[in-house]
C-alpha cells in the first residue's frame, strides 16, 4: 500500500535561550568566544530518531504527554517548520487545522474569514463559493456571519476554522486539539465529518488528548514520550500502554500511600483511620493493572483508637481530575458494620470489573452512622490501570446486559437464546460504537 506520509529518522531540534534575532557582528564575535561552542549544544531536541508511514486513507493518532512532540510533529507535515535531520515524504496536498485562531483575523467578519482563510489554505475562490453554503451551514454562525471575528466565543471561531479546513479537497487532513474548544454537539458533528472524510480516502492524522476520540477515529496510534515513539500498533493497544506509563510516573513517595485529604473536612472526626488500600486480582495477587471483565477486590484497612459503634465505609473510583465514575458504600448496600476496635479491614468484591480503559483512583472514606462527618477520607490512595483487548469501546462503563434474536417484527417472536455477559467483550458482549 502506497504511504501517504513518510517519516526517515526524523529529528527536530530548537536552541533553548538565546537572543532571538542576531547580527552579524554577533555571530563573529560569538565565534571568536569558548562560550559559542557550549551555546550551539543548548538544544531541545522536540523529536528524536521518528521513522513512521502512514499508508493513504488512513487515520493515525498521536498521543502523548504535553511536550512529547505530538505538535512539532504535525507542523512538520504542514511544513510550517522543518526537520534538524531526517527526511519528510509526502504524498498529496496537505490541509492543516493545528492552532485555534491561527489563519483568521479578529477584525474581518466570518464571511470574509472564510475567504481569507480557504485561500490561506490552497481554495480557489470558486471553491470556496461552491462550498461556502455548506461551510456556514456545518460551522453553525447563522445570523453572527456577518459579525466581525474579535466578538466570536474560542468555540466559534474553532467552528469556523473547522468547516473551512473540512470542506478543502485535500488528500492529508491534519487534526490538533482542536476539537477541544467546541460543545458536545459540535464535537461530534467534526467526528462525523473526520469519518466520511476518512472513509471517501482522505488521509487523516489526530492530534488528542481526548483518548476516546483517538480510539473511535483511528485504527492505528502512536506514542510520543520526549520525542520518540514509545509504542505503535493498534489504538487499543497503544492507549493500554499510555496508561500503564501515566501509572508508572505517578506520585511514588511516602505521602502518596495516604491519598489527598478530601474536600470539605470542616467537620471531621476522630477515633478511626485509613490504614492502606490494596487492590487484588480473582487470585489474591496484588495489582495495579487489571483487564476489562476481571474480578477485582478493594481491601480497606483502618485503625480504631477506640471503640467505635455503626461506621460505615465507602469506595469510589475517579479519574486524575477528581471526577467521580462510581462507587459504593456499606450504608446504602445494607451492610451491618460490627464494632471496629484496632486494627481491621474490609473487603469491596467487584466481580467482572465493568469500568471502561483507563487510568482510575480510588478514594476511601470512613463515615459516621449517616454519612455526614468522616472519620477519615482520602482521595487518590491507589491507582490502577484497566485494560481492554477491544478495538472500540464507547463510554467508561460496561452495563450488565443480554443479547436476543426475535424472528419477525412482533415481540412474540421466537426467541433464541445468545450468549451474554455481565460484563461486555468478555464473553459475547455488545461492541463499541463501529467506525
Amino acid at each position: 500500500m502506497t504511504a501517504a506520509l513518510a517519516f526517515e529518522n526524523v529529528s527536530k531540534a530548537f536552541r533553548k535561550g538565546g537572543p532571538r534575532y542576531r547580527t552579524l557582528r554577533d555571530d563573529l564575535t560569538g565565534f571568536l568566544s569558548p562560550r559559542s561552542w557550549l551555546q550551539k549544544q543548548e538544544q531541545f531536541w522536540a523529536v528524536r530518531d521518528l521513522s513512521l508511514e502512514v499508508p493513504e486513507g488512513g487515520a493515525l493518532g498521536i498521543i502523548g504527554p504535553n511536550g512529547s512532540g505530538k505538535s512539532t510533529v504535525l507542523k512538520m507535515i504542514a511544513r510550517i517548520s522543518h526537520p534538524t535531520t531526517g527526511t519528510i515524504r509526502i504524498r498529496g496536498r496537505v490541509g492543516a487545522l493545528i492552532e485555534v485562531g491561527a489563519g483568521i483575523h479578529p477584525e474581518l467578519t466570518g464571511r470574509e474569514n472564510i475567504f481569507m482563510y480557504g485561500s490561506l489554505m490552497g481554495l480557489r475562490r470558486q471553491d470556496i463559493l461552491r462550498e461556502f453554503e455548506s461551510i456556514v451551514e456545518f460551522a453553525g454562525l447563522g445570523e453572527f456571519l456577518d459579525t466581525p471575528l474579535k466578538h466570536y466565543s474560542s468555540g466559534m471561531q474553532v467552528r469556523l476554522g473547522f468547516a473551512v479546513a473540512a470542506h478543502m479537497t485535500t488528500e492529508i487532513l491534519l487534526v490538533d486539539e482542536v476539537l477541544a474548544v467546541g460543545d458536545a454537539a459540535f464535537q461530534s458533528k467534526c467526528l462525523r465529518r473526520m469519518r466520511e472524510l476518512r472513509d471517501a480516502g482522505t488521509t487523516i492524522v489526530l492530534v488528542s488528548h481526548q483518548l476516546a476520540h483517538v480510539q473511535r477515529m483511528c485504527r492505528e496510534s502512536v506514542l510520543l514520550l520526549d520525542g520518540r515513539v514509545a509504542a505503535r500498533g493498534p489504538t487499543a493497544e497503544v492507549i493500554s500502554r499510555y496508561y500503564q506509563l501515566l501509572d508508572a510516573a505517578g506520585d511514588r513517595s511516602p505521602d502518596a500511600a495516604i491519598g489527598r485529604q478530601a474536600p470539605g473536612d470542616a467537620h471531621r472526626l476522630d477515633g478511626l483511620s485509613v490504614l492502606g488500600v490494596r487492590l487484588l486480582d480473582g487470585t489474591g495477587a496484588e495489582r495495579q493493572q487489571f483487564e476489562l471483565g476481571e474480578d477485582l477486590t478493594v481491601i480497606v484497612e483502618c485503625d480504631a483508637a477506640r471503640p467505635i459503634e455503626r461506621a460505615h465505609v465507602s469506595v469510589s473510583f475517579s479519574s486524575s481530575d477528581w471526577s467521580v465514575y462510581t462507587g459504593a458504600d456499606t450504608r446504602n448496600d445494607g451492610f451491618e458494620v460490627p464494632v471496629l476496635e484496632g486494627k481491621s479491614a474490609f473487603a469491596l468484591r467487584i466481580p467482572q470489573l465493568g469500568l471502561g480503559p483507563g487510568l482510575y483512583e480510588v478514594n476511601v472514606g470512613l463515615w459516621d452512622e449517616e454519612m455526614v462527618a468522616p472519620y477519615d477520607w482520602r482521595w487518590g490512595m491507589r491507582r490502577f490501570v484497566v485494560n481492554s483487548s477491544r478495538n472500540l469501546f464507547a463510554g467508561r462503563f460496561v452495563l450488565p446486559h443480554v443479547w436476543e434474536f426475535r424472528d419477525g417484527a412482533r415481540p412474540s417472536g421466537v426467541v433464541r437464546p445468545a450468549q451474554h455477559s455481565v460484563v461486555s467483550g468478555v464473553r459475547g458482549g455488545a461492541t463499541g460504537e463501529g467506525v
